[in-house]
């Protein structure tokens, strides 16, 4: 919901950069998996800096690169699947699981490497989790739920990667991030809750 006032702007960005990739033949689930493919190796990064922590920095940095990436990768995808017309049910629950997958690894990461704090990531990532079924359900109910609420999918990634590169000005930068992200979160839920059951009343 954040975003949504500039989404439009952003969305002619990213058919510029996905129509070229589009007319190539390139399958928008190639994308998808290459999404899920690069927060696995962004996991795998911010775990190992546990177990060297003088190169602790280093593997942050990045980390972040590779989520960013990952960010964009998995973000594309819609839009080649738009332009190509391969747009498919089977293609939009591959994009939505690999958004929960994606998350997961990145905020798990982040416990793996101790970079924040473990409640905090623990309590994003559930109430993140919580927000995704509020769509899921409500809209196998009938009720439209997109852009309903504060934090969707994107909101949620930018806020974290921010909240990281962050930490290198000040460590519990982070943790003051997800904590904001966590408020966030929780109000999100209620909004999504209140839209679903003003709708089936």
């Amino acid at each position: 919901m954040v975003l949504n006032r500039i989404r439009k702007k952003i969305e002619v960005y990213v058919n510029m950069l996905a129509r070229p990739i589009a007319k190539k033949g390139i399958s928008p689930t190639f994308f998808t998996v290459s999404g899920v493919v690069l927060s696995f190796i962004g996991f795998i990064l911010l775990a190992s800096a546990r177990y060297n922590p003088q190169s602790a920095s280093n593997f942050m940095l990045v980390a972040i690169a590779v989520f960013w990436a990952s960010f964009i990768s998995d973000g594309i995808d819609g839009a080649i699947a738009r332009i190509s017309g391969k747009v498919s049910s089977l293609g939009a629950f591959l994009d939505s699981l690999s958004d929960r997958i994606c998350e997961s690894f990145l905020l798990l990461g982040l416990i793996a490497a101790r970079f924040a704090n473990s409640i905090l990531c623990a309590g994003f990532l559930a109430t993140s989790l919580i927000i995704s079924y509020c769509r899921a359900r409500g809209e196998s109910l009938g009720v439209k739920m997109s852009g309903v609420g504060l934090m969707e999918r994107a909101e949620r990634a930018i806020l974290i990667l921010v909240g990281m590169m962050l930490w290198f000005i000040n460590n519990e930068s982070l943790n003051c991030i997800l904590a904001l992200g966590l408020l966030l979160n929780s109000v999100t839920i209620v909004q999504r809750t209140w839209k679903i059951v003003s709708s089936l009343r």
